[in-house]
């Protein structure tokens, strides 16, 4: 009798397990898509914001390329895909800065440069991007400033590491997590859900900003959530 109850109440132990599992998971999965769901809209905000600058100027040329820009970014962006891999994702970077540079030419410099094992590594869909925009917001100031931002993609010691760092207006790190500053949350909360214990930092190395995110290549992690 003693053996069977035991049995009984494992079977029913797991079983509750897997129930909260199971709701762990699709917790996890609402509150990313909720997290990504806020990505769009602000991005396409401000592009169109950004062309109605150049129609206003008369910059047609200028709009036509940066409208052929935003129809591959968007090829990109509007994809069901959770996932898409660590080249894909600099590519759409490189893309918008280009977008950006249509507007403020001179004023923007960029660099990119991935490692060769990591262009395949699997990462949230436009998880680098808003880090990229949030430097052109912030880091260019009204008094023409330029402003150079370095993006890279490595694997090393077992992390895929990448790394925004920019020259322009110094972060506020006080400011980082202020109320509806939700830029930069949004990413590291996007980060962490990915995988549990992946790292993100920010700092400020010689009034350079830097931002580097820090996966663990395999180990535990959402996959039923992100696969």
């Amino acid at each position: 009798m003693i053996a069977e109850n035991l049995n009984d109440m494992i079977k029913k132990l797991q079983l509750y397990i897997d129930k909260a599992y199971k709701y762990e998971l699709n917790h996890k999965e609402a509150e990313y898509r909720a997290l990504q769901s806020q990505v769009n809209p602000h991005f396409l905000y401000n592009t169109l914001n950004c062309f109605i600058s150049m129609n206003r100027l008369g910059m047609k040329k200028e709009l036509e390329d940066g409208i052929i820009q935003l129809t591959r970014l968007f090829r990109y962006t509007c994809s069901n895909e959770k996932l898409t891999t660590v080249q894909e994702e600099l590519n759409c970077c490189v893309q918008y800065c280009n977008l950006m540079k249509i507007r403020f030419e001179n004023r923007i410099t960029f660099y990119c440069d991935i490692g060769q094992d990591a262009g395949d590594v699997k990462i949230p869909r436009l998880l680098f991007q808003p880090l990229v925009e949030n430097a052109v917001k912030h880091g260019m100031s009204s008094d023409g400033r330029s402003i150079s931002i370095w993006l890279d993609a490595y694997v090393q010691n077992g992390f895929l590491v990448m790394q925004e760092r920019n020259n322009g207006v110094p972060i506020n790190l006080n400011e980082v997590y202020a109320e509806r500053k939700v830029g930069i949350q949004n990413v590291e909360s996007r980060v962490r859900i990915f995988h549990p214990d992946a790292q993100f930092k920010i700092e400020l190395i010689d009034e350079i900003t830097c931002i580097t995110i820090q996966i663990p290549l395999g180990g535990t992690r959402h996959e039923h959530t992100f696969g």
